[in-house]
């Protein structure tokens, strides 16, 4: 029989114990709830970006028929849309510049596609800052009365829309927000991240398979082995340093080019592989390489024909998680050049280009915020890559694993 003041103890013990369950169990619940709440606030930051840079509003003018044939032939674009405008002005906005009513883009449209305005002597074009960002609820840029009572005689006469825009998705950057697009930034990621894989893999896994495998174990494996951890923690502004000088001062390779920078993102990749191909190697049971040993086979074989197919899933999501990290730098390429303006599609590994991260910096450090809302596309395209790599690595895990 326990004594009253071992009862006592324990009672208090229990007591101690389940307040501190109910406070981690309360503690999680709040992480939880604040880790969500900032998903849900980056989330829907990101939703109203996406739907302000692929809808925008258009003004609906009419073209003076008189004077239009010769205005196409002289290619006056700009006179067609001012006299469009003056319509519009002296009706229903007349207190109001009619250079705020449309973008410039509807010039360079036009310009692409003259034929439009023929079919039915009507065109729309892009309305301006201004009137976009109140039609689109907005209103924090806004505080002319005379604009807003213009946009509101324009709404009730269905003079102006909300149209789809896919120029985003399709087209290369430009400095014209309207006609801007990720193309040319989604391209250079690709062939970047292509040209640093290839070297990164080869030299990474083999390497991590000798300093596993066959370099002897001491205090130069030691030494190595703490290098190669150092290097995979080293800022990436060193490796933006080192790819200026190697690459770009030594080798003489071209600036903002995805050689250049595929080399320096195949650097920072290097160390980070070479970990994930070590710890693979050691994720296989002792007894496969004694059991190929006993029976004859030799440390090559062993290794090559017994370890290393087995190790493959493990070392393939290392290599494809360090391609994922590495999509994202943005500082290791800003030193070589790559956060130039690059209006074209890059046609070779030494053409001119640019990549999503950099792009999202560019767009973001625009005053014009139509491109702060493009730069949310940009967001989304990149988190769809790294979630297609995450998944493909996990694919291949599991294919490995059946086998």
């Amino acid at each position: 029989m326990l004594s009253i003041k071992s009862k006592n103890i324990i009672s208090a013990r229990l007591k101690r114990r389940r307040l501190f369950d109910i406070a981690l169990h309360t503690s999680s619940f709040i992480s939880i709830l604040i880790l969500g709440s900032f998903l849900l606030l980056i989330g829907a930051n990101l939703v109203h970006g996406i739907y302000n840079s692929l809808y925008f509003s258009e003004l609906l003018i009419k073209v003076d028929e008189k004077n239009l044939e010769n205005d196409l032939n002289n290619k006056n674009y700009i006179k067609i849309i001012n006299d469009g405008l003056k319509i519009i002005h002296n009706n229903h906005c007349h207190k109001v510049d009619s250079n705020l009513l449309f973008n410039y883009s509807a010039v360079v449209n036009l310009r692409n596609n003259p034929n439009q305005i023929m079919q039915n002597k009507n065109l729309w074009i892009p309305t301006g800052v201004k009137v976009d960002s109140y039609f689109k609820k907005q209103s924090t840029l806004l505080n002319d009365k005379n604009i807003i009572n213009c946009i509101d005689n324009l709404k009730k006469n269905n003079l102006i829309r909300n149209n789809f825009n896919l120029n985003p998705l399709k087209n290369p950057d430009s400095r014209i927000a309207n006609i801007a697009g990720i193309t040319s930034s989604l391209c250079g990621s690709l062939i970047t991240i292509l040209i640093a894989m290839i070297p990164s893999v080869i030299i990474g896994v083999l390497t991590g398979i000798f300093l596993e495998k066959f370099m002897p174990k001491g205090k130069i494996a030691t030494f190595v082995s703490i290098l190669i951890n150092n290097l995979a923690s080293t800022p990436s502004i060193i490796y933006a340093v080192f790819g200026l000088s190697v690459y770009i001062n030594i080798f003489n390779l071209p600036r903002s080019a995805p050689i250049t920078g595929g080399l320096t993102l195949a650097t920072m990749a290097l160390p980070i592989i070479i970990i994930h191909t070590r710890q693979a190697l050691n994720y296989i049971p002792k007894a496969i390489t004694n059991a190929a040993l006993s029976l004859g086979a030799s440390k090559i074989q062993t290794v090559f024909h017994h370890v290393v197919p087995c190790a493959i899933p493990y070392i393939a999501n290392g290599v494809i998680l360090a391609m994922a990290r590495i999509l994202g730098e943005s500082a290791p390429l800003l030193l070589i050049g790559m956060s130039a303006f690059i209006s074209d599609i890059p046609h070779s590994i030494y053409s001119p280009a640019t990549v999503i991260p950099l792009q999202i910096y560019i767009w973001n450090n625009n005053p014009d915020y139509y491109f702060h809302n493009l730069a949310s596309i940009a967001i989304a395209a990149l988190f769809i890559i790294i979630l297609l790599l995450n998944m493909v690595a996990n694919h291949i895990k599991k294919i490995f694993k059946t086998k």
